[in-house]
């Protein structure tokens, strides 16, 4: 084994963005003695390594650079997870408690003994091992800063600890840390979960439950004009008219009663309108016509009478007092929405038969 004490000072110096003053200052010792311990010509003793270790966040033997086979650590973070997923919990909680004594202060390492803890304490349903990864995802938040992975990030390690005190039924422990890293309302479903089903705070929970099922209203709408799209450049007239008759079943399913207006009507109308172009391209023209009269008239019905809150939504009509606000214009503007961006691809002449048919309509409207 090799010692590269110098070059591991000077590396774990720079990572941290410290310049040799600031290093100097932080152990209370001169400029000059960094400058030799980077160039080699002398040695910290065992003091000044610890304090070093505890100011890089790294392990004694990571900045003296011994290099020992299989022990760095992403061997044992592999080892971890192998044993894990082999369900051999006791090699993979011996390696745990080793990992934490070598590598006391390197994220990748501290994160990957929280997860492997969570995961077997939850398997086990032992809530002594989940009090440990609480502990130790505490510990990985302190060590954030050296994080790499896109994927993990400060609120991915707070929910964990949240579920952690859920899976040990510490509802309320659980409960105020979801809430306190209720970014953006990204807790809301759990919240009213278990404020509901744990605590028995039924109203307080609905209220959550029902943000978050606005929430989810609103993703499903972009999921859904994704897919339209999508389908739309295929010219695949089979899925346009499955995906126009998915979202439209859902739409109505949002609302208590079917006679009444509620805002997804706007939405409804454009998936009508979708949907008779899926039939358009597939030849079955009346069919598309009379989906085409069906959407411009649920339009103009909602744009008569329009509503820009939550009224007639099943769960949401008397407890989510916010108003609906979207983009699209009134639902008139949303059917001219979608014929703007089918006619690139409009090569049979929908566009043309659904400004026809519309004309028509507004002329008979005059006539009355």
């Amino acid at each position: 084994m090799k010692s590269k004490l110098a070059d591991n000072i000077r590396r774990y110096r720079k990572e941290n963005h410290m310049t040799q003053d600031a290093l100097a200052e932080r152990l209370g010792i001169t400029l000059g003695t960094i400058s030799k311990w980077e160039r080699g010509t002398s040695e910290p003793d065992l003091d000044y390594l610890m304090k070093l270790a505890e100011i890089f966040r790294i392990s004694v033997d990571s900045l003296l650079g011994f290099a020992l086979q299989g022990n760095d650590e992403e061997d044992t973070i592999k080892r971890i997870k192998a044993c894990v997923g082999q369900r051999e919990f006791d090699g993979a909680l011996r390696e745990c408690e080793d990992a934490l004594l070598r590598f006391p202060n390197r994220f990748r390492v501290v994160y990957g003994v929280a997860h492997a803890y969570d995961l077997i304490g939850m398997v086990l349903n032992d809530k002594e091992l989940l009090q440990k990864a609480v502990d130790t995802y505490r510990l990985a938040l302190e060590l954030i800063s050296q994080n790499t992975d896109p994927e993990l990030n400060e609120i991915q390690l707070k929910n964990n600890i949240s579920e952690c005190y859920i899976q040990m039924e510490e509802y309320e422990k659980g409960v105020e840390e979801l809430k306190r890293n209720n970014i953006c309302g990204i807790n809301n479903t759990e919240i009213g979960v278990q404020l509901i089903s744990a605590l028995k705070r039924d109203e307080e929970g609905k209220r959550y439950v029902g943000l978050a099922m606005v929430e989810n209203f609103a993703k499903m709408i972009v999921l859904s004009g994704a897919f339209m799209s999508y389908w739309l450049h295929q010219r695949n007239p089979l899925r346009c008219i499955q995906a126009s008759a998915w979202f439209m079943m859902y739409l109505r399913s949002l609302k208590v009663r079917q006679d009444k207006p509620a805002f997804v009507d706007k939405y409804i109308a454009t998936y009508e309108l979708f949907m008779a172009y899926g039939h358009y391209i597939d030849g079955r023209k009346k069919e598309a016509d009379r989906e085409i009269e069906e959407a411009i008239r649920i339009a103009k019905e909602y744009d008569a009478n329009p509503v820009y809150s939550f009224e007639n939504i099943v769960f949401l009509e008397y407890e989510i007092k916010k108003k609906v606000f979207d983009d699209l214009g009134n639902a008139v503007d949303g059917l001219y929405h979608l014929i703007k961006e089918v006619e690139e691809y409009d090569n049979d002449g929908f566009c043309d038969r659904f400004r026809e048919l519309i004309g028509n309509s507004e002329t008979s409207e005059k006539a009355e």
